[in-house]
């Protein structure tokens, strides 16, 4: 299988963080590529080594691991046989007003179809399903499409990275040991 990975590639940000680790263990498993969507260095070498491959489409799948705004797969098309989202946006319901690309002329709002059958173009122009770490971000994204197949999938988190911060249950600010 081959899998283009398209979002933010640092170690900074929760959406960066996510695609690091993410392109660390495809390459282990499977043909990875990675066009950035931005890079913020230090990225790790076995990060920066995939910027060296030459994109070659088709793909069977490309991967968007990025904020709502960010996920234009009218971008990719014909890059992947499947495209797929991967994002999240807490508990308010996504509107287009949230999109900076939102066009009311070309997205008809009511029919709640942004990410699936768009333009009504090419098939590969539009998300074949969206994934969202928790059942509170599908609702979210429902409200605005409600076509494109939603799962939930929870990325990888590392428990090191968050310490556990003492604090007494009468005190009701968290304070840091940074």
């Amino acid at each position: 299988m081959r899998i283009l990975v398209r979002g933010p590639v640092d170690t900074v940000s929760g959406y960066g963080n996510d695609v690091v680790g993410l392109l660390t263990e495809l390459r282990n498993v499977t043909d990875v590529s990675v066009w950035p969507l931005s890079v913020t260095p230090p990225v790790p070498r076995v990060v920066a080594q995939l910027f060296e491959r030459e994109l070659k489409p088709p793909y069977d799948a490309v991967l968007w691991y990025t904020d709502p705004a960010a996920l234009t797969p009218w971008d990719m098309q014909g890059w992947g046989r499947v495209q797929v989202g991967w994002s999240m946006w807490e508990r308010t319901p996504l509107t287009g007003r949230d999109l900076p690309w939102w066009d009311e002329e070309l997205t008809d709002h009511r029919d709640r179809r942004v990410w699936s059958d768009r333009y009504d173009i090419d098939r590969s122009s539009w998300l074949d399903e969206l994934w969202v770490p928790c059942r509170m971000n599908a609702e979210a994204f429902e409200a605005l499409d409600k076509v494109t197949p939603i799962g939930v999938v929870t990325p990888g988190v590392n428990e090191k990275q968050w310490p556990v911060l003492p604090r007494n249950r009468s005190d009701h600010t968290l304070r840091s040991r940074w």
